[in-house]
């Protein structure tokens, strides 16, 4: 039962970012770059982070990863290993 004055608005998958993709042209990015960042505010999306952090939003499909956006590494997220 939701709480009063909850509603429920189911979405589709997200848009899957290319090689070409970041936090300003692509949706996912945003969302994954701004959750990253609620939980370290130091995060960069950078030439360091972008091969695991697009492997990422490949694995989930531009599936939303919900409560655990942002927790671990884009590196331990892509090979499986997240908390």
């Amino acid at each position: 039962m939701a709480p009063t004055g909850e509603f429920v608005l189911p979405i589709g998958p997200m848009p899957l970012p290319d090689a070409t993709s970041d936090e300003t042209n692509n949706d996912t990015l945003k969302l994954f770059t701004a959750r990253a960042r609620a939980a370290r505010p130091s995060f960069e999306l950078c030439d360091d982070n972008r091969a695991e952090v697009l492997a990422l939003c490949r694995r989930l499909e531009g599936i939303p990863p919900g409560h655990r956006a942002g927790r671990g590494t884009p590196a331990r997220h892509a090979a499986g290993t997240d908390p």
